[in-house]
């Protein structure tokens, strides 16, 4: 059985310059393959805290923060999920040059390795999306339910004369737990104050906010879903059954639509797998790396190193 530990995801961090802008990035392990983690909405490297341990025994890991989130500069491009494809495709050759990797990406995350695996395929082996976003067409729920949570609370903050950084931070951490998790009580107050820690200020939460706006723009049409029916690249789509966020049918119909995706729900979990289940997520996850750590090809040593 996998087993679940915790890593301080603050440590051993460092800055890549990739799409014009710093991108924090985390890096454990070794092994045939590669694998880079993706957050979702609002979140960091922060979520991938209990399942990195596990993943690293057998895995080269990559973790980062997306731009505009954790501890990464700003978001440089437009529009914002294939900009993050191409940062992220930077990223990766500068990382891992002339290596396929398999990507994990949960939510926001997913929406950006399922882009950057339509754009640049030469560049990804595998796919594991968690709960992944912009599958739906029109306003997508979860951020009609983001906004019920924050507005609310930004406009009573807003009535103070002061707002304690601490303030804002509890109420960011509040609203985390209402919404990505089924069980709150699964989850240690370390890990909802690694991700509250990000927001210290009206700012923070306005930033946050503003590049949300502009993604929920770019997912309303749902291309990403009828683009993946062309897909060809072997997929584990997994899902909490739970998802008060992205529903679970999103990702049935995402497995059916994939030439080769399978679907692998996680009972009683919410919208973090990772972070709720995360037993499951690697029961999950462990087997579908370890098929492709046995198909791991890599490149010559002429051109690995660029030489004619």
């Amino acid at each position: 059985m996998a087993v679940a530990r915790e890593v301080d995801t603050s440590a051993g961090t460092r800055t890549v310059r990739a799409g014009d802008t710093d991108v924090n990035v985390l890096v454990a392990g070794r092994g045939k393959q590669t694998v880079l983690l993706m957050h979702g909405f609002g979140d960091s490297i922060n979520t991938w805290q209990r399942v990195i341990p596990s993943l690293a025994q057998r895995n080269r890991i990559l973790a980062l923060d997306l731009p505009g989130f954790g501890d990464s500069g700003p978001v440089m491009e437009r529009p914002l999920i294939e900009g993050y494809a191409r940062t992220v495709a930077e990223l990766l050759r500068l990382l891992a040059p002339g290596v396929r990797v398999t990507l994990i990406g949960n939510s926001l995350g997913g929406a950006v390795a399922l882009q950057l695996a339509l754009d640049s395929p030469e560049l990804v082996q595998r796919l594991v999306l968690v709960d992944c976003a912009g599958l739906g067409r029109g306003v997508p729920l979860w951020w009609r339910l983001v906004t019920l949570n924050v507005q609310p609370a930004r406009v009573a903050l807003t009535g103070l004369r002061v707002v304690p950084p601490r303030l804002v931070e509890g109420v960011a951490g509040i609203i985390y737990e209402r919404l990505a998790f089924r069980h709150p009580g699964r989850v240690d107050g370390r890990i909802i104050r690694g991700f509250a820690r990000h927001y210290q200020s009206l700012r923070d939460v306005d930033d946050v906010l503003n590049i949300g706006h502009d993604m929920v723009r770019e997912l309303m049409s749902a291309e990403l879903l009828q683009r993946a029916a062309g897909l060809d690249v072997p997929t584990l789509v997994l899902w909490g059954r739970n998802d008060r966020l992205v529903p679970v049918s999103h990702g049935e119909t995402l497995a059916h639509v994939l030439k080769r995706g399978t679907l692998s729900v996680v009972e009683d979990c919410g919208h973090c797998p990772q972070l709720e289940r995360p037993e499951m997520f690697l029961e999950a996850v462990a087997p579908f790396l370890a098929e492709g750590a046995s198909a791991v090809v890599r490149p010559a040593a002429s051109d690995a190193s660029g030489a004619s």
